[in-house]
């Protein structure tokens, strides 16, 4: 799937998946549209590989079609396919070969550099640090989240990367709050340990 930024993000998502389900392929194509990037996207920073993120990202969206009627509705559309995309990564990481395959550097095209991680950097450390919104910070925070255990990977990209709030990712990840908040304290300081001296620039 092409990976480009469209303008038209603000669907109306009741009536979209109302006509979704009623078998409407534009409208399916539509939510397909709206999502593929930041799917792409949060699939790349999980798996680091981007043959893996487009598998992740194919999966995600053939299970979206196949299920769309499963959704009641109950959680926001973007809860429901980041949770799908999130079990797809997940199973990415446990098949064979995934282990083996070396982190790639990633494009700036392929980096969100949106205002989570001015967030990321706050919460990372006790004073704020200086702004440093390039590739360069961005790739190391993306290389060492590759070494967390995926139950703190999960967490933070989903909390602190995506917005999600700690009741949706809990959900997501079928874990109780209390556990998403000690995983993300814990994913955060190890992150904050690893950038310490590179930031501090020693």
């Amino acid at each position: 799937m092409a990976h480009q930024t469209y303008k038209n993000t603000n669907i109306d998502e009741s009536g979209i998946v109302h006509r979704a389900k009623a078998g409407d392929k534009a409208a399916l194509s539509e939510i397909i549209r709206k999502y593929e990037k930041k799917i792409y996207n949060y699939a790349l920073h999980f798996v680091h590989n981007r043959e893996d993120a487009e598998d992740i990202l194919q999966e995600t969206f053939l299970s979206v079609v196949k299920a769309i009627d499963s959704f009641k509705g109950q959680s926001r559309l973007s809860t429901w396919i980041y949770k799908i995309a999130t079990n797809a990564a997940l199973m990415k990481l446990r098949s064979p070969g995934s282990a083996k395959r070396e982190f790639e550097s990633f494009d700036e095209d392929n980096i969100d550099l949106s205002r989570n991680y001015i967030e990321i950097n706050r919460r990372l450390s006790e004073s704020p640090f200086e702004m440093v919104k390039n590739k360069e910070i961005i790739e190391k925070i993306m290389q060492h989240l590759k070494d967390l255990p995926t139950k703190y990977r999960s967490v933070f990209l989903l909390r602190d990367v995506e917005g999600f709030s700690t009741d949706e990712v809990s959900k997501m990840l079928n874990m109780t709050v209390p556990a998403v908040k000690s995983n993300l304290r814990r994913a955060r300081i190890a992150l904050r340990d690893k950038l310490a001296d590179y930031l501090s620039g020693e």
